[in-house]
Order: structure tokens, then C-alpha cells, then sequence
């Protein structure tokens, strides 16, 4: 900078800074400072350039500021390290610094002027130790047109930054060019609009981050994503045109992923949704293209409007083809029905089955196969109710459902003089007549009411697999069970052939192993039984 501009305007600098009358210029080395209230700013350089680290005292005065302008259009300087003790830096403090490749940022720096750091095109590397900088305007354009006359800026979060500043990289018309992103261990909040237009080609958000602000990667050119476990909310647009972006796994801790997301992410084919996750934004998976297939987990709760399945940028907006994954009595299925999609169950959403339930698989499985199915509450959500007792009707119906059965020709037909054609089991239970699964319980009656035991239900099982060439394993030792003198004839042959293939087992108590076929069967075992009959 000529030694000029620091003449002519050196008073109306001071003013600005200080808020009073100027005090002399003085110089120290290649230093130009003013003086006020025991600190130091420096205004003007008049040094050979090269690896340039600010002075942190200028005689004997601590230094805190770098005023506007200050380093302007220095060209000569291509390393530069602002000390912990800066605290303020003036507009356009090293606007043109266009031989400048490497700045480290200290600690203590809380306030950064607009264009600060403007057409500093050769800078590669920023090591940025601020923790307390304010978040800036969008008119701030602090970083404008950085790193374009190279391959890009590597930034570096230190270890003591815990936010990273809205608006840090974000300068409309004149983006300066990230190339890699690196986030240190404190880093907890990534603010908005921080780095649109990043042209890393992977990003790694760490575990300890929480949060990502709106539109903080917008049109990104990354394609590969990583989101920590930590992360608890991904701010609107946070990823909007990310169009190289093909996979992302979201972690179960994001509560809620905001409007337009991932919308136009125009490559992105895969998503993976992890249990945790509340809710989806309005056209948060929009204009998606690629994505034919989403699964969705039960803890999902809220799916918003157009969220997934849409594409508005053509010629003929609207839905496109996608096939809905998840579970039964969820948003989910909801969704996909609202919607008009396809929808594969992956199993039931029951508020009385445990995750780790021994049986919840098996739920599942069956609920997913249109076999078992849900009572509907009072708030909105189902239960499973596994500790009810089964009915010889509902197990009739459960055995109809599991071989596919074709019930249409069974309509109006009896086959026992207790169930009437009009019984909601009649059909199934005609079909299971017909196919020697069931005999009923004498004088031509079936008692479609009574709960079945669990002998009976053994009998039944067996008959159902002869039925269906289902070939039985022996894969089990068998069991000698204390009460087997109480087994009925006509269940023994069929307890121990479920035993030995593994589909039924006894209740072990003071050491023996107790069959207790006279005691009723609940759904919960009714459903692991067929399940694990279905996958032989």
C-alpha cells in the first residue's frame, strides 16, 4: 500500500476505530499503529512480505486490532498468522492480499469486517482457531472470491472452536473455493449459509456436532457424506443441491430433518434412515430422481408434505415412482397411502412389544406376510396384545392366511353346526376342514371361541405342514417332559415332532421341562411358532 493513503486518510481511520480525535500515527519496524487507551491498532505495512506473523505488542503496547485497509493490496505477503491477542479486524483489512496461500486465525478474534479477506485468491490453507466471531451478514462476503486462482482452500477448525460462524464462506455472485473441510473435536454447531458451494469432494461431519444450520452446504460438490452420531437436527436446505451426493446414512440422534434438506440432491440413490429419527420436512427428499426405494423406520412419526417421491423440475412435475418401506401402522404406511405409493411391510408398530421382545421378530414377520395383524387404541397407535389368549377361530384364520389360501369358493359354506356361514372365521375355518387340518371337538361342532390349547395347537401345526409338504427337521434332542402322561393320544405324536424341529418347547421349572399342553396358547407364541414354521 502507498504510504500516501495512510496520509490521507489516517485521521478519518482513527476516528472510526476509537471514536475520537486521532492521536499521531507511529511507526514500529514495518508497522504503522495508533494508540489509544493502552492498545494498539495497526494501520498500514510497509514490509518485504513473505511469512508475515502480526506483532502481538508494538512498542510495548499490546495490539488488538488490525484497522480497515490496513494490509490492502499488500501482494507480497504469502503466509500470515493473526495472534491470539487480535481481536478486531476492519474492512477490507487484507482485501487483494493475492499472494497470500496460508492464514492461521487466533483465538481471541470476535469481529471480522465485511470483505476482510476479499480477493485473496491464492489462498489453500486457513487454520481458524476463533472461537467467539460473531455470525456474519450476508453482505459480509468476508472471504470473496478466496482460493480461486489455485485448487482451493484446505480450511482447519482448531480444537478450541465450538461454533463455525453463519455466513463464513458465504459471498453471492463471488464464492470463494473450499476444497476440503476439516472440523476439530469442539466443534459442537455449523452455522448458516457457512459453506455453500463447497467443492470438497468428501465431507465428514464428527460425532460431537449437534446441529447444521440452513443451508449450510448448499450445492455442494462433495459425493461422499458422513454425519456423526451426535448429530440432533439438520437445518433447512442444509444439503440443497448437493447434485454428486449418491448415498447418505442418517443417525438414529437427528430428531428432525428440516424442509428441502436434500432437495435437487439429483444423484443421491440411497438413504438410509436410522431408528431415532421423529420427523421428515416438507420436500426434504424432493426432486430426488434417482431415489426409487426409501425404508423408514417405526420411530419416525411425521412425514410432511411431499417429502419423498416428487420431482418438480421437469417438464411434467410431480409424483415419480417410489416404493415405500416400513412398518404397518406407521407414518410410513400413511404416507405411501396418502400418497399413492407402493408400500412393503417391513413388520407392525406395536406399543406393547418391546424392541428386544423374543417374540418380536416373529410379529413381524407375520404382520409383514398380512397373517397377524393389530388392535387399534384410543391415541392413534396399535398393540399387538402378545399375552391374549388365541381363539380356534383366530388360529383357523392364522393357519388360511399362512398357506395363501383362496377363501372364495369357502363363502356361505359350513362345515360345523356351531359355526355359522355369517362367522367372521367361517371361511377359514370350512378351509381347514377341508384340508384335514382340523375335526373339531365332537357332535359336529368346532367351538370357534374356546381357546386353543396347546396341544391342540401342536396337532393343528402338524397337519397344516403335511398339508403344505412342509418337511419337519429333527433337528432338536427330544425332551422327556414331566407331564407327558397328561399329553392326550392324539397330541403325542405331534408334540414331539414340534419339539424335535425346534417349534415348540417346553416350560422348565425346579429343573424339569414341563410340556403343559391343557394350558392356552397367547399370541405371542402363536406367532413365533408360525414364523418359525414359515421359514423352514
Amino acid at each position: 500500500m502507498k504510504k500516501e493513503f495512510f496520509v490521507l486518510t489516517l485521521a478519518v481511520i482513527i476516528f472510526w476505530l476509537f471514536g475520537t480525535l486521532p492521536v499521531s500515527a507511529q511507526t514500529a519496524g514495518d508497522y504503522e499503529y495508533a494508540a489509544l487507551d493502552g492498545t494498539a491498532a495497526i494501520i498500514g505495512y510497509q514490509g518485504e512480505g513473505g511469512n508475515v506473523t502480526i506483532p502481538s505488542v508494538l512498542d510495548g503496547i499490546p495490539v488488538t486490532k488490525i484497522s480497515s485497509f490496513a494490509f490492502a493490496d499488500c501482494d507480497n505477503i504469502t503466509a500470515l498468522t493473526i495472534p491470539d491477542g487480535i481481536t478486531s479486524i476492519g474492512e477490507c483489512a487484507f482485501l487483494g492480499c493475492t499472494s497470500l496461500t496460508s492464514l492461521t486465525v487466533g483465538v481471541k478474534v470476535a469481529d471480522i469486517a465485511a470483505e476482510a479477506f476479499r480477493d485473496c485468491t491464492a489462498l489453500t490453507n486457513i487454520v481458524w482457531n476463533a472461537v467467539h466471531v460473531r455470525g456474519f451478514a450476508a453482505a459480509d462476503r468476508v472471504f470473496a472470491n478466496a482460493g480461486t486462482a489455485k485448487t482451493g482452500i484446505r480450511v482447519v477448525f482448531g480444537d478450541s472452536v465450538e461454533t463455525i460462524p453463519h455466513h463464513l464462506f458465504f459471498a453471492e455472485g463471488a464464492y470463494p473455493k473450499i476444497s476440503a473441510v476439516v472440523i476439530g473435536k469442539q466443534v459442537k454447531a455449523i452455522g448458516n449459509y457457512a459453506f455453500p458451494y463447497c467443492q470438497c469432494t468428501s465431507l465428514v461431519i464428527p460425532d460431537q456436532v449437534e446441529t447444521i444450520g440452513e443451508y449450510a452446504f448448499i450445492n455442494g460438490s462433495f459425493s461422499s457424506l458422513t454425519l456423526g452420531r451426535g448429530l440432533r437436527e439438520i437445518g433447512k436446505s442444509t444439503f440443497f443441491g448437493c447434485k454428486k451426493l449418491s448415498a447418505v446414512t442418517l443417525p438414529g440422534n437427528v430428531a428432525t430433518v428440516n424442509n428441502s434438506a436434500f432437495r435437487f440432491c439429483s444423484t443421491l440413490s440411497q438413504i438410509t434412515l436410522k431408528e431415532g429419527i421423529e420427523e421428515i420436512g416438507i420436500v426434504a427428499f424432493a426432486d430426488c430422481p434417482a431415489l426409487t426405494v426409501v425404508t423408514i423406520p417405526k420411530s419416525i412419526k411425521v412425514i410432511d408434505e411431499e417429502a419423498f417421491g416428487y420431482d418438480f423440475s421437469g417438464a411434467a412435475p410431480g409424483r415419480v415412482d417410489l416404493t415405500i418401506k416400513g412398518y404397518t401402522y406407521t407414518a410410513a404406511q400413511r404416507y405411501a397411502g396418502e400418497n399413492g405409493f407402493p408400500f412393503v411391510s417391513l413388520g407392525g408398530a406395536f406399543s406393547d412389544v418391546p424392541a428386544d421382545a423374543w417374540y418380536g421378530s416373529s410379529v413381524d414377520d407375520l404382520v409383514a406376510r398380512g397373517i397377524l395383524s393389530g388392535y387399534a387404541k384410543a391415541d392413534g397407535t396399535y398393540c399387538f396384545q402378545p399375552a391374549k389368549n388365541i381363539s380356534r377361530a383366530e388360529f383357523a384364520v392364522i393357519l388360511a392366511r399362512s398357506a395363501g389360501a383362496d377363501l372364495t369358493s369357502y363363502a356361505g359354506v359350513t362345515a360345523f353346526s356351531d359355526v355359522k356361514s355369517a362367522h367372521w372365521a367361517a371361511a377359514s375355518i370350512v378351509w381347514a376342514s377341508q384340508q384335514h387340518i382340523v375335526y373339531g371337538v365332537g357332535n359336529g361342532n368346532y367351538a370357534p371361541e374356546d381357546n386353543i390349547s396347546r396341544q391342540d395347537m401342536a396337532v393343528m401345526i402338524l397337519r397344516f405342514a403335511q398339508a403344505e409338504a412342509i418337511t419337519l427337521p429333527k433337528s432338536a434332542a427330544a425332551i422327556a417332559f414331566a407331564d407327558r402322561s397328561s399329553i392326550p393320544t392324539y397330541a403325542s405324536a405331534a408334540v414331539e415332532a414340534m419339539q424335535r424341529a425346534g417349534i415348540i418347547n417346553g416350560v422348565v421349572s425346579g429343573g424339569k421341562s414341563y410340556f403343559k399342553g391343557s394350558a392356552c396358547a397367547s399370541r405371542a407364541e402363536a406367532a413365533k411358532m408360525i414364523s418359525y414354521l414359515l421359514a423352514l
